[in-house]
């Protein structure tokens, strides 16, 4: 094992701790031609900046007070490098939703700074911010434990109180490669070199210089609360073919109740931890013979199907027809589709004895040929097809995280061809489902987010602003607040995202509703309209759900498992005082129940009562019956509430119709 070597033995990597950016660049370089680029202020005002000077300069005598970075066109960029493209201008400042982002960023360049400090032969491979703090990743020879964490939160709070300043610096290709290389940085030089591109932006801080993914802060001082959580082995790029590196978890703040807030909930997330608790509720495995793919036990298909029941009625009040397309399909296809282009590596690809296929990663083509496989007028439309897909991904090894993360899963998916002047209408439809079933499932906001039209995409202007109008006005029209990220949306058309938020404070995306311009244009799309002319159709697609793997994950979490009646795998368990005598009785009243519709059982190997009273509190079961002599006699059941310390007695007709009522009304309440 490497020494760990403290402080005193710091790793001097032999460069100055401030880079001259002409000197990186060489004799050869050239001085940069000024370009102008747009941008669009709040305040609706236009000005045309130099593309070639940083934003605190052209900008300078607009940038509020406190503004840490800049969004433009959706991209966000540091205050001390040029604007990124044209496009409308937001100001970032602690209070925006991006400005952890540049937080956890600056703090992730002082976490590589603090080990490239305390140990040799460092070399970071990768930085990256999450929702909810940041990694990085090093290769270096030593085996980074737990127990250094505290010393390395040591190094950086040092580092924090040098105040060292952090700047954008702009190399050509050929001097990136230059430098990495004298940093022996392989797997930057292997990154740098996918990207392409003439220039790269570079981040210097003290003695390290490193690629820069987006905006820092000014200064090390400007982190006000961190936390170092933890340490893993993790392969480069989560390939498990690839190196096996080391990966440092952490997260920052603005300040320490915020910080020590999340600690709390970090805790009480692994608690509540959904693999945890397909276990003890026996809803699902997985096994090594299929990495990433769930085993459904018969509780978790139950729960699925409660869940596919629920949507599904939803959907058929609102006109849609389910279908069931094929889930192998030939490769041309997905090339036509544009799939084959974003998700070639992330599909599964069968040869055989004719053209490739693949195993679908997504449901739109499928849905796309059965509307071009019959002439369509525009009195069809709109059409509404929903189908409960089941979709694969070939998901990288080091990425899959229980059911948030999976190889196979199932989209409630819909995609609804409409005629221009239908897109309000059907968005409002859509928000309308989606809140009623949100809420009965126990989460009672949401929130929206309006992407608006990227730089690069298809389509004219003229219907990029009709749709983004539709959708406005549709998020309006439901009473719901929302926030437009500008240039965010898909290159095909606007989207509306919702975000779901637990009782831990996390938001977890779910939902979402697209409008695609280049489907129906690909594909050949067409509708009739009244003077006999054929006319293209807006498609939308829509999910409420999402994935049903992670949102029941979500929804396990959020619960603790402890869920309502209509929605529990095991509604009812039923044990007997004596198994001996009173046996029978308690698998009688178990045949009663389940022809009642009611999920009841006993077990079938017979314990103590009160190790099955344990039992049925580990398996979140809502009701435990126990059968003894009385409630033979007195044909009543003895009922232990799920939460309740005290059983109540109610005959048993009353029991059935009770629970029934819960069941059909799918209450969350669970005392009579």
């Amino acid at each position: 094992m490497y020494p760990f070597f403290p402080r005193s033995r710091r790793l001097q990597v032999g460069r100055e701790p401030q880079l001259d950016f002409l000197r990186l660049l060489g004799d050869n370089s050239q001085p940069m031609t000024e370009h102008m680029v747009e941008v669009i202020l709040p305040d609706g005002k236009s000005r045309h900046i130099a593309s070639d000077r940083p934003v605190r300069e052209t900008l300078g005598d607009v940038l509020p007070p406190g503004c840490l970075a800049v969004r433009i066109a959706g991209r966000l960029g540091a205050l001390d490098a040029p604007a990124p493209t044209d496009g409308p201008l937001d100001f970032i400042d602690a209070d925006s939703r991006e400005a952890l982002v540049v937080l956890r960023r600056t703090a992730a360049q002082a976490l590589s700074l603090a080990v490239h400090r305390l140990f040799d032969e460092v070399e970071t491979a990768n930085l990256k911010v999450s929702d909810d703090g940041f990694w990085c990743e090093f290769d270096l020879p030593h085996t980074i434990k737990s127990s250094d964490l505290p010393i390395l939160g040591e190094e950086m709070e040092r580092i924090i109180a040098e105040d060292l300043p952090l700047s954008t610096q702009i190399l050509n290709a050929q001097n990136a490669e230059v430098e990495l290389r004298r940093q022996r940085s392989r797997f930057r030089i292997e990154r740098l070199r996918e990207e392409g591109g003439d220039i790269f932006p570079f981040v210097s801080m003290a003695e390290i210089f490193e690629p820069a993914r987006g905006p820092h802060l000014d200064s090390t001082s400007q982190i006000p609360a961190f936390a170092i959580l933890e340490v893993s082995g993790a392969y480069w790029r989560d390939d498990e073919r690839r190196d096996m590196l080391q990966r440092i978890w952490a997260t920052a703040f603005f300040s320490t109740e915020e910080l020590q807030d999340y600690l709390r909930r970090r805790e009480e997330a692994r608690e509540r931890d959904h693999r945890k608790l397909g276990r003890k509720m026996d809803l699902f495995r997985f096994l090594p013979e299929a990495p990433g793919t769930p085993f459904w036990l018969p509780g978790g298909v139950a729960l699925l199907n409660e869940l596919k029941n629920l949507v599904r009625e939803h959907l058929n009040r609102t006109g849609h027809q389910e279908i069931q397309t094929p889930t192998v399909l030939p490769q041309d296809l997905w090339q036509k589709s544009g799939h084959l282009d974003h998700y070639q590596d992330r599909m599964f690809h069968l040869e055989g004895s004719e053209a490739t296929h693949c195993l679908k990663p997504m449901n739109c083509p499928g849905a796309i040929l059965l509307y071009r496989s019959a002439l369509r007028s525009y009195r069809d439309l709109p059409i509404r097809l929903s189908e409960f897909g089941h979709v694969h991904r070939n998901e990288r090894s080091g990425v899959l995280s229980g059911l948030f993360r999976v190889r196979s899963f199932t989209q409630d998916d819909g995609h609804s061809f409409v005629l221009p002047e239908g897109l309000e209408t059907e968005i409002q439809s859509f928000l309308h489902t989606v809140g009623t079933i949100y809420g009965i499932l126990g989460f009672e906001e949401f929130g929206c987010e309006l992407s608006t039209r990227p730089p690069r995409s298809i389509g004219t202007e003229a219907s990029w602003d009709e749709a983004e109008a539709a959708l406005i006005r549709a998020i309006k029209s439901s009473g719901r607040s929302f926030e437009i990220v500008r240039g965010a949306g898909a290159f095909y058309g606007p989207k509306i995202d919702l975000h779901l938020r637990d009782c831990l404070g996390r938001t977890w995306q779910c939902g979402t509703v697209q409008i695609d311009f280049s489907m129906p244009e690909r594909f050949d799309l067409t509708y009739v309209d009244p003077a006999g002319r054929h006319r293209r159709p807006v498609l939308i697609h829509r999910a409420l759900l999402g994935s049903f793997e992670r949102f029941l994950g979500i929804l396990l979490e959020n619960t603790r498992g402890d869920l309502p009646v209509w929605l529990a795998p095991e509604q009812v368990r039923i044990v007997p005082v004596s198994e001996t005598r009173f046996g029978q009785a308690a698998r009688n009243l178990a045949d009663f129940l389940t022809r009642h519709g009611i999920r009841a059982r006993t077990q079938k190997r017979p314990q103590r009562i009160g190790y099955e009273v344990r039992q049925a509190q580990e398996a979140r079961i809502p009701y435990l019956l126990v059968v003894g002599e009385t409630e033979i006699e007195e044909d009543s059941v003895s009922v232990r509430i799920r939460g309740h310390e005290q059983p109540i007695t109610m005959p048993l007709q009353e029991f059935c119709s009770f629970l029934r009522q819960q069941i059909d009304s799918r209450s969350w309440r669970l005392e009579p």
